[in-house]
């Protein structure tokens, strides 16, 4: 018997149905939670192959610095202008991947409201965690938000039936801890790969061999940036 709602098993989804707060409560949390579970692995896809796809970009801009010297100032921005907002293009991926967050105007309305904006502030009594003005409502955070994740709330809702919730989340959670370890390791290539052109960077005659000269490029969401000083002729 194949699920309504998958990844959810339809044997548990049928005890779930015989609940009292099923329809109301219930119903609605694991339809957005298997529309999640459906298109987060999918989002990532999509991320793996604009990381890829960054790494070869990287690969042969390092050759091209290392195998010029003579490489002009103004070709040395260009190239790394290139570098970097294909950089940001990845890391605000990334960021969809964890929050949700919609940092471009034209994105479809979300099929499901999301719950994040709906955190309150933080321990300190006036910053919040999520102050972007629209989320996808598909998300890592959507699902595991200790206050107002899926996961939470689905949890809070079975709780007289903790052996139920356990083995109806359970595929959930799995696609979910894949989905955060495929996160990490997008992000660890994101840092390898700044590190491989700034070896080639300060390398270069502009650099003077390594000898004076900064590369940096800052990673903070929002406040990204890329800092280049050398030898200018």
């Amino acid at each position: 018997m194949s699920s309504p709602l998958p990844p959810f098993k339809a044997k548990h989804l049928s005890r779930c149905s015989k609940l009292p707060n099923y329809a109301q409560t219930i119903l609605p949390l694991l339809q957005h939670a298997s529309h999640v579970a459906l298109h987060l692995p999918v989002l990532m896809s999509r991320l793996e192959a604009m990381s890829g796809a960054f790494e070869v970009l990287v690969s042969d801009l390092s050759r091209l610095v290392s195998s010029s010297p003579n490489l002009p100032l103004a070709s040395l921005r260009s190239l790394l202008t290139h570098f970097f907002v294909y950089y940001v293009r990845v890391s605000d991926s990334l960021t969809l991947i964890q929050s949700g967050e919609i940092r471009h105007p034209k994105e479809p309305r979300p099929r499901f409201e999301s719950r994040l904006k709906e955190c309150g502030v933080r321990r300190d009594g006036y910053t919040r965690m999520y102050k972007g003005e629209r989320y996808s409502g598909v998300s890592y955070d959507e699902w595991a938000n200790e206050t107002v994740g899926l996961s939470t709330l689905l949890s809070s809702s079975l709780s007289s039936h903790p052996s139920l919730s356990s083995k109806l989340l359970a595929p959930v959670h799995s696609v979910m801890d894949g989905v955060q370890e495929r996160q990490n390791l997008v992000s660890s290539l994101l840092k390898s790969l700044v590190s491989r052109l700034s070896a080639a960077v300060l390398g270069s005659a502009f650099c003077g061999g390594g000898a004076r000269g900064t590369f940096k490029v800052t990673a903070l969401d929002k406040n990204e940036s890329l800092l280049l000083t050398g030898n200018i002729p």
